[in-house]
């Protein structure tokens, strides 16, 4: 991948990561209630997997991401069905090792495969896209 493109996708991944931490919200508690919520995220480029040894292994990646304990992480450079990673669907494991919902959005093809951004999150993720997709169209 050429340089241009690699600060392209850089710079395009910074701001994934800030507009998604900004637009994150609860619903705020009762009058009544002196709660505080706290939502820790996470940004985490993860170079498809690949550790610093040169090895692929997402039970690393999903290992690292746990010591963390993040509510929501945006996750850069992540393959689904490329032949780097052996066409594994990287969004749906991570998901499964971190017992997350997962949304994934490819950026562009590559290896005959996908590589994108991927949301996890220990909270439904998909209904709510969903149904604001329909208020929004309706």
């Amino acid at each position: 991948m050429d340089t241009k493109l690699r600060s392209s996708l850089a710079i395009f991944s910074f701001i994934v990561c800030v507009l998604f931490f900004s637009v994150i919200s609860f619903a705020p508690a009762r009058a009544e209630e002196e709660t505080k919520t706290v939502l820790r995220g996470q940004c985490y480029n993860i170079r498809h997997g690949q550790g610093m040894d040169g090895v692929v292994s997402l039970e690393k990646t999903a290992k690292t991401t746990k010591e963390w304990t993040p509510d929501p992480v945006a996750v850069q450079e992540v393959d689904k069905h490329t032949r780097r990673t052996n066409n594994a669907d990287q969004p749906k494991v991570l998901a499964e090792l971190l017992g997350m919902y997962h949304v994934f959005g490819k950026t562009i093809d590559v290896q005959r495969g996908e590589y994108g951004l991927l949301i996890l999150s220990p909270f439904s993720i998909q209904n709510r896209i969903r149904e604001n997709a329909q208020k929004q169209t309706a």
